[in-house]
Order: C-alpha cells, then sequence, then structure tokens
C-alpha cells in the first residue's frame, strides 16, 4: 500500500452493528450490573417493607370495604324495619282516623236524635201551654159571657137574677145552640 492510499483511509470508517447506534456493549454490561447491584439492594432492604406496608394497606382497604358492605346490609335492613313501622303507623293512623270519623257520626247523630226530641218536647210543651191558654181563655169568656147576659136578663126582665138561675138558664140556651 501506498501512502497515499493510507492518507485516503484514514477518512473515518463507518461504525456497523451496536455502535452505529451509539451504544457500547461495555456501557449496557456495566449498566445492567449496576441495576442488578441496586435491584438486589432494594429487594434486601426496602422491598420487604414496601411490601408489607402495601399489604397491610390491602388487609386495611379490605376490612374497611367488608365494614362498608356490612353497614350497607344494616342500613339495608335498618331502611326496611323503618318502612314497615311507617306502614304500620300509616295503618294504625288510618284506623284511628275511620273510628273518630265513625264516633264522630254516632255523636252527631245522637245530637240529631236529642236536639229532635227536645225539638218535639218544646213544641208539646208549648201546644199544651197555649190549649191551657186557650182553655182559660174560653172560660174566662164564659164567665165574662155569663155576667153579660147575666145584666142583659136583668135588664130585659128588670128583676135580679141570682148569677145560679142565670147560669143554668145560659147553659141551657148554649145546649139548644149547638
Amino acid at each position: 500500500m501506498n501512502i497515499v492510499q493510507l492518507l485516503a483511509s484514514t477518512e473515518p470508517a463507518e461504525s456497523q452493528g451496536i455502535a452505529a447506534l451509539g451504544l457500547s456493549p461495555l456501557a449496557i454490561l456495566a449498566q445492567g450490573i449496576t441495576f442488578l447491584m441496586f435491584f438486589s439492594l432494594v429487594k434486601k432492604f426496602a422491598l420487604c417493607k414496601i411490601v408489607d406496608t402495601i399489604e397491610t394497606r390491602r388487609k386495611t382497604i379490605e376490612e374497611s370495604l367488608n365494614k362498608a358492605e356490612e353497614l350497607n346490609k344494616q342500613n339495608e335492613e335498618a331502611e326496611k324495619r323503618v318502612n314497615a313501622l311507617l306502614g304500620e303507623a300509616r295503618k294504625e293512623s288510618e284506623e284511628i282516623i275511620n273510628k273518630s270519623r265513625e264516633e264522630a257520626g254516632v255523636i252527631i247523630t245522637d245530637a240529631e236524635v236529642t236536639a229532635v226530641a227536645k225539638a218535639e218536647k218544646i213544641i208539646a210543651d208549648g201546644k199544651l201551654q197555649i190549649e191551657a191558654e186557650v182553655l182559660k181563655a174560653r172560660e174566662a169568656l164564659k164567665k165574662e159571657t155569663l155576667g153579660l147576659v147575666a145584666r142583659a136578663t136583668e135588664a130585659v126582665l128588670g128583676e135580679a137574677v141570682d148569677s145560679k138561675k142565670s147560669e143554668s138558664i145560659i147553659r141551657k140556651a148554649l145546649e139548644e145552640t149547638k
């Protein structure tokens, strides 16, 4: 080879394989060894604690979920009991209202019957009182009429007629007119 050829070959040669990507196999090997050492240190000192912490948290979360599920079941049961109690309370209140209405109807009916009876009694008493007053008025009218007739007879006959005699004469006359 000649010098010219050697100088001409001083141009950089193209890299091939992994070197073409700019990666060095030694650097990759060194990084792999470093990673394995770091992983073994983390595994030995930190990974157990991390796993224990994660496991503790998992158990806590699982217990919390179980408690939440149990509380949901209790809540549903409580809601069912409350709804049942509310239904019973509604039925009882409806029964009480219906009984109250019935009792009110009975009381109103009794009051109406009592009022009608009192009104009828008042009317009957009024009629009796009116009849008694009419009888009194008739008796008073009879007496007054008898007195007037006696005076008229006395004036016509010119003699005094005693009250018994005039009364008998007037009654006779009244009976004849009937």
